[in-house]
C-alpha cells in the first residue's frame, strides 16, 4: 500500500484540529471508526514510540473499543468531514478494516 497517497492531502490539517474534528462527530461508534482509520492511516507504519504519546493516548482510546458497526455511507461522509478527500474518503469506507 502506499501510504503517501493517505497522507498527502493531510498537510492542510493539524493533528490538533483533526482530533477536534472527530471530537464534533455524534455518534460514538462513527466516532470510534474515523479515529480507528486515521490512526491506522496516519500512525500504523510508524515504531510506537515514534509517535507521540498524547497522539497514542487519544486514538488508543478508540481503538480499545472494539469492531464498530457503522454504514459504510455514513463512515464515508463522516471521513469526508474530518478532512479526507471525497474519492479517498469512499475507498476507506468500503474496506472493511474496522
Amino acid at each position: 500500500m502506499n501510504r503517501c497517497r493517505f497522507t498527502l492531502w493531510r498537510k492542510k490539517i493539524s493533528n490538533d484540529e483533526l482530533r477536534t474534528r472527530i471530537e464534533m462527530i455524534d455518534s460514538p461508534a462513527l466516532q470510534s471508526a474515523v479515529a480507528c482509520l486515521v490512526y491506522y492511516d496516519f500512525f500504523g507504519g510508524q515504531f510506537r514510540q515514534d509517535i507521540p504519546a498524547h497522539e497514542l493516548e487519544y486514538y488508543y482510546s478508540h481503538i480499545d473499543k472494539g469492531p464498530m458497526d457503522v454504514d459504510c455511507d455514513v463512515l464515508a461522509s463522516a471521513l469526508r468531514w474530518v478532512g479526507y478527500p471525497d474519492a479517498l474518503a469512499k475507498e476507506r469506507a468500503a474496506k472493511e478494516l474496522i
